[in-house]
């Protein structure tokens, strides 16, 4: 029985398709929100040690004492990127002179700043960890015990892990809940660091941390329109390494803002990284539909598990690259995020010239034909295909000319 003569005599996308893809796209709304708010939920606030023995003490500066206060214990800081050296204390004894005091970093409200920020990258990759056991776990129950019953634990456990979220005590609580959540989300490698990385990074690229959050989830809107008008017109292949190679070179782009220009620039560096961020928003868009053409169909589910598993890594390396920005420090530690995405996305789509097109083609079945796919021995034995249609046979072939035959 051809399943492609079945869908297109009752019909590939009617109006029962249409609502169920409604109602599952309503889950995969709340799944898209926990997977970036942790950007918002794990952000690093203005901050600097407590100076000592000021119970009041507040990052706002309340008074002309209070700004003595802190230039006399608060380094400056040593990039300019920030108003005061963020971890670091002047102890001074019985010296008044500043060259006499000792340079320490604190100890006080740091638990995930400072020598522990990479508490907050673990934290995230912990929910790339979940996603990347959600991925095997609920697709084995998929397979075993059908789709709405992997749908359904995968929402009750969304749930009660979120709730759970809202109520959490303390740090290892937190990630656990969110390597819960990550699972629940679940039910491609360097697309996928890019993509959330971009997302993960806006705290690195200074000026309103929460306006570039805003930016970078509107871009998604244009990013996902351009592979739904275009992708069929242009094909799978050329537009995504268009929109890989625009966001990568966008993203590499961002080190020359951030080095060489002022501060006063930095609306130069956000446009470039919100560039960076649509084009690879449109390549990921693209990538799910072209990875699962690529594949014959008996291996074609085995296969996206295993790209969703490699894409999980990628997920999981993103915080610690976006988190590499506090190791580094300095305005070249601002810029390397930026800068990984940007060369690896670059590499990814030249690694894409090797592929072959799939839009127009007949996809391939066997592991035979996916061995053939995109070679001229594949195209000659496709070129003339023939489905059912409801009121008579089409046969089309590859140089675009249609042929109708009569009704059975």
């Amino acid at each position: 029985m051809d399943f492609d003569k079945i869908v297109t005599r009752f019909g590939a996308f009617g109006r029962y398709q249409k609502w169920l893809y409604f109602l599952v796209c309503l889950a995969s709304v709340f799944s898209g929100i926990f997977t970036v708010i942790s950007a918002i939920l794990l952000a690093a606030p203005d901050h600097r040690c407590k100076i000592p023995g000021y119970d009041n003490d507040t990052y706002a500066v309340q008074s002309e004492w209070h700004q003595d206060n802190i230039t006399r214990y608060i380094p400056p800081s040593e990039d300019g990127t920030t108003p005061y050296d963020q971890c670091h204390i002047y102890l001074w004894g019985n010296s008044s002179h500043q060259e006499n005091a000792t340079k320490l970093i604190c100890n006080e409200w740091n638990n995930l700043v400072c020598n522990n920020s990479y508490k907050t990258a673990f934290a995230k990759s912990l929910f790339f960890i979940g996603v990347l056991v959600g991925a095997i776990t609920l697709g084995h129950i998929s397979d075993a015990f059908g789709r709405k019953t992997s749908l359904l634990i995968g929402v009750i456990l969304l749930t009660a892990s979120t709730l759970s979220l809202a109520w959490s005590p303390g740090y290892t609580f937190f990630c656990v809940c969110m390597m819960f959540i990550g699972a629940a989300s679940e039910g491609m490698c360097v697309i996928t660091m890019s993509y959330y990385g971009l997302t993960l990074n806006t705290e690195n690229l200074g000026d309103n941390f929460y306006l570039n959050f805003c930016l970078s989830g509107l871009v998604e809107f244009p990013a996902y329109t351009v592979p739904l008008l275009l992708m069929d017109r242009v094909g799978r292949k050329r537009l995504y390494i268009v929109c890989m190679a625009v966001g990568g070179a966008a993203c590499v782009s961002t080190i020359f803002t951030v080095l060489y220009l002022e501060f006063d620039y930095q609306t130069v560096t956000v446009a470039l990284a919100m560039l960076g961020k649509l084009g690879i928003s449109a390549a990921f868009a693209i990538i799910l539909v072209y990875s699962a053409e690529l594949f014959p169909t008996v291996v074609r589910s085995a296969a996206l598990s295993t790209c969703s598993i490699f894409g999980r890594i990628g997920g999981i390396v993103a915080p610690y690259v976006a988190a590499s920005a506090d190791l580094i420090n300095g305005r070249f530690g601002r810029a390397f995020p930026m800068l990984v995405f940007g060369v690896l996305s670059l590499l990814a789509a030249l690694s894409s010239l090797f592929l072959p097109e799939t839009n127009g083609q007949k996809l391939p079945e066997t592991i035979e034909d996916g061995i053939l796919f995109g070679t001229p021995s594949y195209k000659m034995n496709a070129d003339i295909s023939c489905v059912d249609g409801p009121t008579g046979e089409t046969c089309s072939e590859n140089k675009g000319r249609t042929i109708t035959l009569r009704e059975y």
